[in-house]
């Protein structure tokens, strides 16, 4: 975690709402706050949140920016990401173990020694290219040099985790997980997108024929029918056992 420093001086922070409308004052987006180090930044409010609850949150969320240490210029992508995921887990979000994975093997090895908060647009483009390539190729090596499979809905999911995690640098509910002024993924084309594979359906006509035919093996028959009603993959038949 990032040490704190105690508020030095000056009048109790407040924070600046940020209105859709500036108007009406109707549609409340975020709150802009001075960071410890004298940045400025936009907390994000959650979408549906009422003028009156930002109003209770902007001095809240000023006064935790203001106390917060936030130099995170040195910080590397690898160190942030260590700092992403804890959060994420903390707010219990079931995919942080396979999104620290999928960064881990794809994207730390790209651009992990890179600072956060100076990597480039240049720098994602070059690790979209990377990603089109392991594409083309059809495989990509484990830590112990086996050959993963490696298609384009794999390159499109290491993607959305990079975007992901990139939007979050610039507009985290949590202060000093903002360390950016801007989302350099904003605007990037992501990887190339494949063909997707038609999938058959049976009538139940034919579903009825299947499961009553003597010239299918009573197990297939069984697994097919667990199959149509749980809505189950292989993978998930397979573990069932008939406890």
């Amino acid at each position: 975690g990032q040490a704190m420093t105690p508020a030095t001086g000056g009048r109790p922070a407040t924070g600046s709402i940020v209105w859709a409308d500036p108007d009406t004052k109707t549609k409340p987006i975020g709150v802009r706050v001075t960071k410890a180090n004298g940045k400025r930044a936009i907390v994000r409010f959650d979408p549906g949140t009422t003028p009156d609850d930002a109003r209770a949150l902007a001095p809240a969320l000023a006064e935790h920016a203001r106390h917060a240490v936030g130099e995170h210029e040195g910080e590397t992508v690898t160190e942030y990401v260590k700092r992403w995921c804890e959060w994420r887990e903390g707010r219990g979000l079931g995919c942080v173990g396979k999104d620290r994975t999928t960064l881990a093997r794809h994207v730390l090895p790209q651009v992990g020694t890179l600072a956060i908060a100076t990597i480039t647009r240049d720098d994602l483009k070059r690790l979209v290219a990377m990603l089109d390539a392991k594409v083309r190729r059809g495989f990509t090596l484990d830590a112990e040099g086996n050959r993963k499979s490696f298609g384009w809905k794999t390159a499109a999911n290491v993607w959305a985790v990079v975007r992901a995690m990139l939007r979050d640098a610039q507009r985290a509910k949590r202060v000093d997980l903002c360390v950016r002024e801007d989302n350099p993924a904003a605007g990037i084309a992501g990887p190339d997108t494949g063909t997707r594979k038609a999938k058959a359906y049976l009538w139940p006509s034919e579903f009825a024929a299947l499961v009553s035919c003597d010239r299918v093996p009573v197990r297939w028959r069984r697994l097919f029918a667990l199959a149509v009603y749980t809505y189950a993959r292989a993978g998930e038949l397979a573990a069932l056992e008939w406890t």
